[in-house]
């Protein structure tokens, strides 16, 4: 079912096979991966705290819960499990640095926010995704003309134009 891309068909058959035997760690993850890709977050949350119970670093399933926490209103438990992480491994780079800003901003601090998108200016492959993020977060703090130059900044980068953003810098432009 999973190479035919039937990601219900095969996470169906994961859980029955999981269910079977519900220690092992291979069932476990793959179970957990196709139910997070097929967006059951509630079924994956459960899953992706038993893989951080036997493996406390494990990047997907703690980005899972980190952005279960944010969506739940709970900044303070999303950020105790987002400093525990390693920042520099694989998809952390830049996970990290753009849940820590919202977490900041969930909590009310639009400065500190910023500040924590830092890091993925440094990186030329995150520097969209930095001029983004800094436009969003700009707009909510209710800076317009910083958010403005930060959506026009990204609208400039070759390949980054999309209709998202033109929605989303045409909005700003409606209300200012």
């Amino acid at each position: 079912a999973q190479t035919r891309r039937d990601i219900p068909s095969a996470v169906d058959f994961l859980e029955a096979a999981l269910s079977a035997d519900p220690d092992n760690r291979n069932l476990m993850r793959r179970t957990f991966m196709l139910t997070a890709m097929e967006g059951n977050i509630e079924k994956a949350l459960p899953l992706a705290n038993r893989i951080v119970a036997q493996a406390p670093a494990a990047p997907i399933a703690n980005m899972v819960l980190i952005v279960a926490a944010i969506r739940d209103g709970k900044f303070a438990a999303g950020r105790e499990r987002l400093v525990a992480l390693p920042k520099d491994e694989g998809m952390n780079t830049f996970m990290v640095p753009l849940l820590g800003a919202w977490i900041l901003v969930g909590l009310g601090d639009m400065d500190g926010a910023l500040e924590a998108l830092k890091p993925l200016n440094v990186n030329k492959g995150f520097k969209a995704m930095f001029d983004l993020h800094t436009a969003l977060i700009n707009e909510m703090a209710g800076h317009s003309a910083i958010a403005i130059e930060a959506y026009e900044k990204t609208i400039e980068k070759p390949g980054s134009l999309s209709l998202r953003l033109v929605e989303l810098l045409g909005s700003l432009y409606e209300r200012t």
